[in-house]
């Protein structure tokens, strides 16, 4: 069952956190200052907002059934964010070739420290 506060909730964390990392010069324009600051309080929103709602998963899957079946849960859950990870990506891949940018490979395997100053992370 959907919740449209906790839904608009998560759509301002990632909004937050899409300003964050805004390329070059454009998240530093005065109007968006506050946003471009206020990124970080997006990536914690977000993990409060995860736990919530994954915290109340398991509990019903509790309630209904009297226990915890964790590798089904994580089944589920790698089914339902695997294949969205994997289309981004491919965008991700896509988008850099079409602009004719370097694919950073270390970068789309897992954020270093590396890839932080090659994708100018926070």
């Amino acid at each position: 069952m959907r919740n449209l506060g906790l839904d608009l909730l998560r759509l301002l964390a990632v909004s937050l956190v899409m300003f964050r990392h805004l390329p070059g010069d454009v998240g530093r324009t005065a109007e968006l200052a506050i946003l471009f600051r206020g990124g970080w309080i997006g990536v914690d929103l977000f993990f409060v907002l995860s736990g919530f709602l994954i915290s109340g998963l398991l509990f019903r899957e509790h309630q209904k059934t009297g226990r915890l079946d964790v590798v089904h849960f994580l089944i589920r859950r790698g089914f339902k964010i695997y294949p969205v990870f994997w289309a981004m990506l491919a965008v991700t891949i896509m988008v850099l070739a079409i602009l004719k940018q370097p694919i950073p490979g270390r970068a789309l395997a897992g954020e270093t420290s590396s890839s932080r100053t090659t994708w100018g992370g926070c």
